[in-house]
């Protein structure tokens, strides 16, 4: 293997996939922290871009014969500060655009959104920036803001990403041969063990520490360095250009992603609990929402009730909550309940809470572990 090839596999194994890591420990009804999960999420989000471009900039090397120049360094820094600001500008038109146009249906409202992310994407590549680096920028602006059926775009969008995800996994499936497996498995797997038991924990050790973060958070992030579709997507692109070798990397990446999959996927919930980073929640929430185009002052929002909430085991009398914030009903065991003011709150309840935005913070704190002494 030249350092060509190195360069280039490196490049495609090198985003993670965050949104596996919260699916594992979804399914086991773990959650972690809010500050871990934030990281994950932007960590996972925005190497997506600098993977595409380094991938597109190495696979073009390869094909050229030649090898990574300079340029990389002003082409990288430039794609995505374009990207950025694309996207915060289509994020804020499609906010405004989606709360102030009245559509005869609500089921072109995630048609709208979808033709957010099309629009940013293309509008960032136009002129030279990172079109998937556009796209999470828009997401975030309009995820932050108040957007009509929010629960119902949610929904619709979870879907097409789990359809996303597997669709990438069967075309993973259909272009892996077996007859060609076994003699990348050496490297393959010796580089999803480099990456995940090496590389990543020495990254987090050496940046984090800077930050104030504490070991065990350290280990976790560490810990969390799943591979997902985003590799399968960029192993096509060498096949797609016709490179020498593009076949070997393609199913040496096959093994990077079984592996990452296999180590970390198998134990994250383990070192999650083990770590104290994380904590079991009621894996059960309702779809209840307001459907409501106009903006409220007020919205409708849900809660899930853990051991550690503040609120548990309180009457809703006790609670100090602002008053332009209501509960108005209580689901315990899937089974809504009118709320009183004698009504207790118990682990595993879901609470209904009409509140003005500036207010939900209020609202949070008895909600959320740890946030009241």
């Amino acid at each position: 293997m030249d350092w060509n090839e190195a360069i280039l596999i490196g490049a495609i194994v090198s985003s993670t996939d965050a949104a596996a890591v919260f699916g594992v420990l979804r399914g086991s009804g773990i959650r972690l922290e809010s500050k871990l999960q934030s990281t994950l999420e932007v960590e996972s989000c925005a190497n997506d871009p600098m993977a595409v471009i380094l991938t597109l900039a190495a696979a073009e090397a390869m094909a050229r014969g030649g090898s990574l120049d300079a340029r990389v360094l002003i082409d990288i820094p430039l794609q995505l500060v374009i990207g950025t600001a694309v996207g915060v500008g289509c994020g804020f038109l499609f906010r405004y655009l989606i709360n102030h146009i009245r559509l005869s249906a609500t089921g072109l409202y995630p048609v709208l959104v979808v033709a957010a992310a099309f629009s940013a994407f293309g509008a960032s590549t136009l002129v030279y920036g990172s079109g998937f680096l556009a796209v999470f920028v828009t997401a975030v602006v309009l995820g932050n803001g108040h957007l009509p059926f929010s629960h119902g775009l949610r929904r619709v969008h979870d879907s097409i990403a789990w359809l996303s995800q597997v669709l990438m996994f069967l075309m993973l499936g259909l272009l892996v041969f077996p007859s060609r497996l076994l003699p990348e498995a050496l490297v393959g797997i010796g580089i999803g063990l480099v990456l995940g038991l090496v590389a990543r924990p020495l990254a987090a050790a050496i940046c984090l520490p800077w930050l104030g973060w504490r070991f065990r958070e350290i280990a976790l992030v560490g810990w969390t360095g799943l591979r997902g579709a985003v590799p399968i997507i960029l192993a096509t692109f060498p096949v797609m250009k016709g490179l020498p070798g593009a076949d070997r990397i393609f199913h040496i990446v096959f093994f990077v992603v079984v592996v990452s999959a296999v180590i970390p996927g198998a134990t994250i919930t383990f070192v999650a609990l083990r770590s104290k980073m994380g904590y079991r929640v009621n894996p059960r929430f309702s779809s209840l929402e307001l459907q409501l185009v106009q903006r409220p002052d007020r919205d409708l929002h849900e809660f899930a009730i853990l051991a550690l909430s503040p609120a548990c085991g309180k009457s809703l009398r006790d609670l100090d909550l602002p008053e332009s914030a209501a509960i108005v009903m209580i689901l315990r065991n899937d089974e809504p309940f009118p709320a009183r003011g004698s009504s207790v709150i118990r682990e595993g309840d879901v609470l209904f809470v009409v509140s003005d935005e500036r207010d939900l913070h209020a609202v949070r704190k008895w909600m959320t572990p740890g946030t009241i002494a």
